[in-house]
């Protein structure tokens, strides 16, 4: 079975964690997955996980354990990858314990889990430009307030966890595009 090494980027709504991770990805050769993206598109199929998804996503809520993992999992083991950039997975602590319950069965890897850090104001502000350009039904002002709200209570609990496992680096999100990517970046470089 191949080895695979993952490198997950978290931090609140709008904070840059899909755009660094993709560039990230593509700097060190691993497979991207914004688990945002892929819900968004699932949760617009005319099928029964779509269906389900569509529940929960558009009114801000988080998708249950046991859906996100019926999804990503598969797509995990299919795809032939020395590793994967993951966007926005995992959410909480318990998820966090399953998905490394997961890896540690395959013998893969989290080398690296970088948090942006950005102020609640400025993701506010980010997230309102997003939702005026992007026309997304899943950022309503309710449905900001509904995800932050859960962030804040479920994803940063992971930081304490991350620290502990060693793999947790800290990253100035407010920064330039170029020089948060330049910050990520330098753990690679040899």
């Amino acid at each position: 079975m191949q080895h695979k090494n993952f490198v997950l980027v978290l931090g609140a709504q709008s904070s840059g964690k899909s755009t660094q991770a993709k560039l990230l990805a593509e700097y060190i050769g691993y497979k991207f997955i914004s688990t945002g993206k892929l819900l968004r598109r699932l949760s617009e199929a005319d099928n029964p996980i779509g269906k389900k998804l569509s529940q929960f996503w558009i009114k801000g809520n988080l998708v249950p354990d046991e859906l996100m993992e019926e999804i990503l999992y598969p797509i995990l083991e299919r795809v032939d990858t020395a590793g994967f950039v993951l966007d926005g997975y995992p959410r909480n602590v318990e998820q966090l314990r399953d998905f490394l319950a997961f890896l540690n069965m395959k013998d893969w890897l989290v080398v690296h889990v970088f948090y942006l850090d950005v102020s609640e104001e400025e993701c506010m502000r980010r997230i309102k430009i997003r939702a005026e350009t992007e026309k997304r039904l899943d950022e309503t002002e309710d449905a900001i307030k509904t995800r932050l709200a859960i962030y804040h209570q479920e994803t940063e609990p992971l930081l304490k966890e991350y620290e502990n496992m060693g793999v947790l680096r800290k990253i100035d999100g407010e920064k330039s595009i170029e020089d948060i990517q330049s910050d990520l970046q330098s753990f690679f470089m040899n």
